[in-house]
């Protein structure tokens, strides 16, 4: 799973099998492991929800979707969804959800595990 953050938004790129697991199982977390054993766990997760959310704690980070949404997109051709959550007064975090395409300029990155690319561009 890839993870981007740039200012109040948070982009995250499953793999093939990372979607059919959360599909599944409805959750699939992935980590970053740092110097004196601390991590970062961060994932999806279905909830009852009917909206996305988001959470954080001293070591994870979870995106929070709603059941109907999460199933509709790990089952179909949809590539992704966005929505936006109320951090504060006139802030909010932006939220997308992929699926990982090929790259197409990238010969030497396994693409195995990726969705194919629709369009046949540099999706990166």
């Amino acid at each position: 799973m890839k993870i981007r953050f740039q200012e109040n938004s948070i982009r995250m790129r499953l793999t093939r099998s990372e979607v059919a697991q959360f599909h599944q199982t409805g959750k699939v977390m992935s980590k970053v492991q740092f110097p004196g054993q601390k991590e970062l766990n961060y994932g999806l997760t279905k909830t009852s929800s009917h909206e996305l959310a988001a959470s954080f704690s001293i070591d994870s980070l979870t995106l929070e979707i709603p059941k109907e949404l999460g199933d509709t997109w790990a089952s179909t051709d949809q590539i992704g969804f966005e929505g936006s959550v109320i951090v504060g007064e006139g802030i909010q975090l932006q939220l997308l959800v992929e699926k990982d395409l090929q790259c197409t300029s990238r010969d030497w990155e396994d693409k195995s595990d990726l969705f194919p690319n629709p369009i046949g561009q540099d999706e990166s």
